[in-house]
């Protein structure tokens, strides 16, 4: 409970995009059955989407502290591929995050940038492979190197089995002012198959605010 609580915090709501909270893990039969059940509801919640998030500055006070969104990018939709999995990011967001007294220890600071990154990583064949998007790193224009939070992130990696879609969210929080961050990279390491050969090179992501 307490994770969805900071993941709220955060401000995933005002990002997302359409799923707050916990990660989102299907296969691919599953989702194609249900897809002309769904189609007209997706199409709904898409377009709430849209006018959601277009809200920069916007300040939330909350029980853990005050979170100012200072930044969206959403519609990116940009593809890489690292063997068998398709690694597709559809949005990032910064953030200005103060913890209140009882919550500077747990969160690290106070005041603290927060990248947001939403995404969703497919496994398109039928074997068991591996990849660690909620373990990747972002590089800021700002000179920090910054590893994900796993402890408020989606469970978006780890093994496949089959063809398995994973969607959710990725939290990089740190120290520093997230209104001079004006681009990062966002670094994944490469996929593996079921013997833990690798897949290639590492998979690089460029964004800018």
């Amino acid at each position: 409970m307490i994770k969805f609580k900071m993941l709220t915090v955060i401000g995933l709501c005002g990002l997302v995009l359409s799923a707050c909270g916990e990660g989102e893990t299907t296969t691919k039969e599953s989702a194609t059955s249900q897809e002309s059940v769904t189609e007209e509801s997706v199409a709904v919640e898409e377009s709430a989407v849209v006018e959601s998030t277009e809200k920069d500055n916007e300040v939330n006070e909350t029980e853990f502290g005050t979170i100012t969104t200072l930044a969206q990018v959403k519609d990116i939709n940009e593809t890489q591929q690292s063997g068998p999995f398709n690694v597709t990011i559809e949005a990032i967001q910064k953030s200005q995050m103060q913890p209140t007294a009882d919550y500077v220890e747990m969160f690290g600071g106070e005041d603290l940038a927060v990248i947001t990154i939403q995404l969703s990583v497919e496994n398109t064949n039928g074997d068991t492979n591996a990849i660690y998007p909620d373990q990747g790193t972002i590089v800021t224009d700002t000179k920090q190197q910054v590893e994900a939070d796993m402890f408020i992130s989606d469970s978006v990696g780890g093994d496949f089995i089959g063809e398995v879609v994973k969607n959710g969210t990725i939290q990089f929080i740190f120290d520093g002012n997230a209104e001079d961050i004006k681009s990062f990279q966002y670094i994944v390491g490469s996929g593996s198959d079921s013997d833990w050969n690798n897949f290639g090179e590492d998979l690089t992501f460029d964004f800018s605010f």
